[in-house]
């Protein structure tokens, strides 16, 4: 599954958390170039979030389901989610919470090719997951602005969808590849609806562009988009070998290596039963040196 259960509960624990610091703020502000306001755009977070999942629970279902769905305002968005205004922000933000815990625990467990209904066409669990991150973080953008917040959406999605269209193959995470994806997304982003084109680059990078199975078939920019083998890219600088040993192994090595002038950390038997991180490349050297001496 490419947008995981996981991703809708690290993308609402992360949203909840940045606007926890506006909790005694006014919510009856403008969010962002929204005509809501933050309380309204919250409930509406919430609100497709619940539809995200109830969808998922009738996939026989050829509609929105039957749910009454009102305004609270001449005009305003119709949500079947409403939150006690009495119960302030706090209460608001716990309904956003509850509402991503929803669909995550829907999206996990829903059966394999489940798909509920969408504007956009049937949606399985992996698109509604997506669909659901996707929400979050643009609003969340919004309700940041109206809040005067810093919040910075993901930029892995964005990167990836970038690193794709230009085919760049270097590794994005260093100082050239950095250089090359903002260079990228100046030419890209008009001088007026910066929002918008950030929001089209999240929604490609959740449910076209995907890490592992991208669907170019079904991409808006595929004639654009210079990548030859996009599975392969984004590429990322290899990390510094690991290895794991286990506490036996490694009491067993602190007792080799003890004579010798190299020193592992003290009281190795209060290891047991748990995993010590080494780099491979040091634990090489020390066996190295000591098979020099002997002591191997």
């Amino acid at each position: 599954m490419s947008v995981s259960a996981d991703d809708v509960t690290a993308a609402v624990a992360a949203a909840v958390d940045a606007l926890k610091a506006s909790v005694g703020a006014d919510w009856s502000v403008r969010a962002g170039d929204l005509e809501w306001d933050c309380w309204e755009t919250a409930e509406h977070v919430a609100d497709d979030l619940f539809y995200y999942a109830a969808q998922l629970g009738a996939p026989g279902y050829a509609d929105y389901l039957p749910l009454r769905a009102e305004p609270n305002r001449p005009g305003g968005e119709p949500n079947t989610i409403r939150v006690v205004a009495e119960s302030g922000p706090p209460g608001l933000l716990t309904a956003l919470s509850a509402m991503g815990a929803l669909l995550a625990s829907m999206v996990r467990t829903a059966d394999q090719g489940t798909r509920g209904h969408h504007s956009f066409g049937a949606a399985d669990a992996s698109a509604s997951a997506a669909m659901g991150v996707l929400e979050v973080v643009v609003h969340t953008h919004d309700l940041a602005a109206g809040l005067g917040l810093a919040w910075e959406p993901d930029r892995a999605l964005c990167a990836r969808v970038l690193a794709r269209l230009t085919n760049w193959q270097d590794p994005i995470d260093s100082a050239a590849g950095q250089a090359h994806l903002w260079r990228t997304a100046q030419v890209l982003v008009l001088a007026k609806g910066a929002r918008n084109h950030n929001a089209a680059l999240m929604d490609l990078g959740a449910m076209i562009c995907l890490p592992r199975q991208p669907r170019c078939g079904e991409c808006p920019v595929r004639k654009l988009c210079r990548a030859e083998r996009p599975e392969l890219l984004p590429r990322k600088r290899k990390p510094a070998a690991i290895c794991l040993i286990a506490a036996g192994s490694f009491e067993s090595l602190c007792f080799r290596f003890r004579s010798s002038a190299h020193r592992f950390p003290t009281s190795p038997s209060a290891l047991l039963n748990k995993e010590v991180a080494v780099r491979k490349s040091e634990v090489e050297k020390l066996a190295s040196a000591n098979h020099d001496q002997g002591r191997l």
